[in-house]
C-alpha cells in the first residue's frame, strides 16, 4: 500500500502554490482549487516551473525529475 495521498489546496497564491509544490515534490497527487477573485492573475504552474528551475540551477533538484 502506498503512502502517497491525493491533496487538494484551496488558493493559488504564493502560499497555496508553495504548499502544492512541496506536496508534489514528495510524489503526492495535487489539485489546486482557486476560489478567489484573483483567479485570472494566479499562474501556479508557471510559478512552480520557475521555482523548479531555480532549484535545479542551485543543485537542489535534478532536472531529470521534472
Amino acid at each position: 500500500m502506498s503512502n502517497l495521498k491525493k491533496v487538494a489546496i484551496l488558493g493559488a497564491g504564493v502560499m497555496g502554490t508553495g504548499i502544492a509544490q512541496a506536496f508534489a515534490m514528495k510524489g503526492h497527487e495535487v489539485m489546486i482549487i482557486n476560489v478567489y477573485k484573483d483567479a485570472e492573475t494566479a499562474h501556479p504552474i508557471e510559478v512552480m516551473t520557475s521555482n523548479l528551475e531555480v532549484l535545479c540551477e542551485n543543485g537542489v533538484f535534478e532536472k531529470e525529475r521534472i
